[in-house]
């Protein structure tokens, strides 16, 4: 006959807490959260934070229509560090198909320094330069 311990009912426990960590790990980190304003062209936002901090860029978009938001890639002497990139979609009434929602990009600040984000809001598959264009921008000052 088998039969559950406390030590096996608190073993059990830890492992599903444990996987709902990893699975949402940057979430339990608190972040500077700055918005930027996707209706202008160039979005442009200013954040200033300091070392070990993390500050996430948020930019509303529709993915049903093809397009995502991308951030490129930081230089090698950045003084960020990409920690994440998650989806969160709006909330939308049942059945209903075509709602945008808002793309969430973490970076944790590592050093001293001012460095640009710079994001494009394209189709992955298209490889034509226009839908490359970035569109928005969050420049990260880093400082004590």
């Amino acid at each position: 006959k088998f039969e559950y311990t406390t030590a096996m009912r608190v073993a059990a426990l830890l492992a599903v807490l444990a996987r709902a960590f990893i699975e949402d790990g940057d979430e339990a980190l608190p972040a500077v959260v700055v918005r930027l304003d996707t209706t202008q062209d160039p979005a442009r936002e200013t954040a200033a934070v300091q070392p070990g901090d993390v500050v996430e860029a948020r930019l509303h978009g529709n993915p049903t229509t093809g397009f995502a938001w991308a951030a490129l890639p930081l230089g090698e002497t950045s003084s960020l560090e990409f920690v994440s990139k998650k989806y969160r979609p709006d909330p939308k009434p049942q059945d209903f198909v075509g709602v945008g929602g808002t793309f969430a990009f973490r970076f944790r600040a590592n050093e001293l320094g001012e460095d640009t984000v710079r994001f494009t809001y394209v189709r992955p598959w298209e490889k034509s330069s226009a839908t490359s264009e970035v569109k928005a921008r969050l420049v990260v000052r880093v400082q004590r």
